[in-house]
């Protein structure tokens, strides 16, 4: 393949990968969004490969997460360049298994190294990010493959929709005798995700109460009364909770009188439980601070806190907290995962996990950052709703404020970015999906199996040349007794 050819293989990949996600949101590309890549790469040692494959990784991140450059300036550079390792790693790991097992066992193996390699770059590591995964293209309002993430996780659904990149790419350039393979891989991959999206319905969890009502309000000012006046508006609603979004508070709302007291009066005044955002002190770092929810019940009393585990790298964004949030309330138990805490399956899910009926996720997502940014930001939770089957109540700073319900559908929303509110009704759920009990297991149980089979592949001493069909059996010379292999 000439240099041209591979490189706008790789340029039409990168361009496919990113019209599937947000602004444009065209998902229906991410099944084949990778094919031009795996093709791209399919007959390079391990070393051209993850060259290639870098580049790929880095016009992806520099189309598709060109928010990175409102956020930090010039340091998006290496932060794209981090983003396309992994990409590197995967295009290189992928041509050593070739190598290892032959091209038959990669259309198999290719699906499962993917899985590894996203989950490691999105969730395993300090730099862990989650934007742009395979399987978040599917979060999509319009696409109802989504549900099968009740099953699989949002990294499960990446590895079936790889399993058909695969598939595709194979049926194009390998020879007969593999055609057969990709198009059981194509089958298999599209068949678990049709059955597991109807499966949804059938194995939900059945809800636990009556519906709630509850209003989100949508401000990025830092200004307290704003808000205030904005709860105050949506009053006549009568609801049962008024949530704010991450940070709304400057300072510590639990012990600072003038900001603990509006609020109170708040709750006294509409008789809901008010939820909102501050910086509290912290009890032995005076330099710095918890990024906290603070409940106060309809008496005006502060009932619960939780601080952000998940903190966001190269921000200013307080000490991580330590212990998963679920506020007990009398309309049953919310669970907690501030902003970026909802980015990773392991925080909602461990909070399901410990009696959460309904997910509470307040956002902070500066309005210069641009409007993919937080839409990209939304897929993930909408993936955290499907996956537990809890609905998510997301308050934004500057939107989108969202109701998201179980089957990832928005229920109520606030695109504008002006300051606004949210009116609608949530449902609590007791019972555990497949994906929160057992399902969360594949991405890890993908990295075993990949440690085996690089370890087996790179190491062995003796490997065939598989994309040669003469290696397959020995070839007998014209010398009597003797028998020569490739």
């Amino acid at each position: 393949m000439t240099f041209a050819k591979r490189a706008l293989l790789i340029v039409l990949s990168a361009l496919l990968y990113v019209a599937a996600f947000p602004t444009l949101g065209l998902w229906p590309l991410i099944f084949v969004a990778m094919v031009p890549a795996l093709i791209a790469t399919r007959d390079l040692d391990p070393w051209p490969a993850a060259k290639w494959g870098f580049v790929h990784g880095f016009l992806v991140g520099a189309l598709g997460i060109t928010w990175f450059w409102n956020i930090f300036g010039h340091a998006a550079i290496p932060l794209w360049a981090i983003f396309a390792a992994w990409f590197g790693v995967f295009h290189a790991g992928r041509s050593g298994l070739r190598k290892g097992f032959g091209p038959v066992a990669v259309i198999w193996l290719t699906p499962v190294w993917w899985t590894a390699v996203e989950f490691f770059r999105a969730e395993c590591y300090y730099l862990r990010c989650t934007f742009l995964c395979l399987g978040h293209a599917l979060a999509a309002e319009s696409c109802p493959l989504r549900l099968a993430a009740s099953w699989f996780g949002a990294y499960g659904l990446g590895l079936l929709v790889m399993g058909v990149n695969v598939a595709v790419a194979a049926l194009i350039v390998t020879a007969s005798r593999q055609r057969k393979h990709a198009l059981s891989v194509a089958a298999a991959s599209l068949v678990m995700l049709v059955i597991a999206t109807g499966a949804a319905f059938i194995t939900s969890p059945s809800p636990s109460g009556e519906p709630v009502r509850v209003v989100l309000i949508q401000s990025e000012t830092p200004i307290i009364d704003d808000k205030i006046d904005l709860s105050r508006d949506a009053a006549d609603f009568d609801p049962a909770f008024i949530l704010w979004p991450e940070i709304t508070v400057l300072s510590d709302v639990t012990s600072n009188r003038m900001m603990r007291e509006p609020v109170a009066q708040l709750a006294k005044a509409t008789g809901a439980y008010v939820a909102v955002g501050s910086k509290l002190n912290h009890p032995t770092e005076s330099d710095n601070f918890r990024n906290a929810y603070v409940l106060f019940d309809p008496s005006g009393e502060v009932v619960a806190e939780y601080d952000k585990i998940q903190t966001v790298q190269f921000m200013k964004d307080g000490v991580p907290g330590k212990k998963y949030g679920v506020f007990d309330t009398k309309y049953g138990k919310l669970g907690i995962a501030i902003c970026y805490d909802g980015d990773f399956s392991w925080i909602p899910r461990n909070t399901v996990r410990r009696g959460a009926e309904a997910l509470v996720i307040p956002v902070y997502d500066g309005e210069h950052w641009g409007e993919r940014m937080r839409w990209q930001h939304l897929a993930a939770h909408v993936m955290r709703a499907v996956e537990n089957h809890r609905y998510v109540l997301r308050p934004a700073s500057s939107g989108p404020s969202v109701i998201i319900d179980p089957k990832g559908r928005l229920t109520a929303r606030r695109d504008a970015m002006t300051p606004g509110t949210v009116t609608g009704t949530f449902v609590g759920y007791r019972g555990q999906t497949v994906y929160t009990r057992f399902g969360w297991l594949l991405p890890y149980a993908c990295q075993a199996a990949s440690v085996v089979w690089l370890f087996v592949a790179l190491l062995s001493p003796r490997r065939m040349n598989h994309d040669d069909p003469s290696s397959l059996k020995p070839e007998r010379t014209s010398t009597a007794g003797t028998t020569d292999s490739n």
